[in-house]
């Protein structure tokens, strides 16, 4: 098949924007003024970085099946690494205390149905420090002053509320990476 030199254009075209847009999301977590992000925010760029750039790899090469394999591999890293991650900051938090709620700040998301979560600062009298709630749910009321039951961990100003829905939430993102390093597998046996 002989293409025409508009399609051969079109093509590397495609290969630049993709690999350029693959690039900017491996490098932007690196050139913000405040290195606010954790490893978490890292690897969700990563992912997208990556994604753009196999698709650039994919129509510069024109192989479905090389592709497969890398963004299944890619996934499957992906989610076994967030879910050992999310168990792990759990089972570190295992200390239960009483905190006092002094600050209850709102965050909300930039989507449509614009979804809102509080970052709450708990007072530890017993510790004599002050620990942080990055993702509390709006559905439970939170008052200033009130006594709440939060875990914290032996080093660190973290804390967790909710400590056995972010188990459950670990548990799944492990089962949807062994999901995906089956496929993978799958892949590779069709091969």
């Amino acid at each position: 098949m002989v293409d025409t030199i508009f399609e051969v254009i079109e093509q590397y075209a495609c290969i630049i924007i993709f690999g350029a847009v693959g690039i900017l999301f491996f490098i932007y977590p690196f050139i913000e003024k405040r290195m606010t992000f954790n490893i978490k925010d890292i690897a969700l760029y990563w992912t997208i970085g990556a994604f753009f750039a196999a698709l650039a790899i994919a129509i510069l090469v024109q192989n479905g099946v090389v592709i497969g394999v890398l963004l299944t591999s890619l996934f499957g890293a992906l989610f076994l690494w967030v879910g050992v991650s999310t168990l792990y900051d759990v089972s570190r938090h295992n200390i239960e205390v009483k905190g006092i709620l002094i600050k209850i700040k709102e965050i909300s998301s930039f989507s449509r149905r614009r979804r809102i979560h509080y970052e709450l600062t708990f007072n530890v009298p017993e510790k004599r420090a002050e620990y942080t709630v990055k993702y509390a749910s709006p559905k439970r009321g939170y008052t200033v002053g009130k006594t709440f039951a939060v875990y914290i961990p032996e080093n660190g100003n973290t804390a967790f509320i909710h400590r056995d829905l972010w188990s459950i939430v670990g548990i799944i993102e492990l089962l949807f990476g062994g999901v995906w390093i089956a496929l993978l597998l799958k892949i590779l046996n069709i091969i």
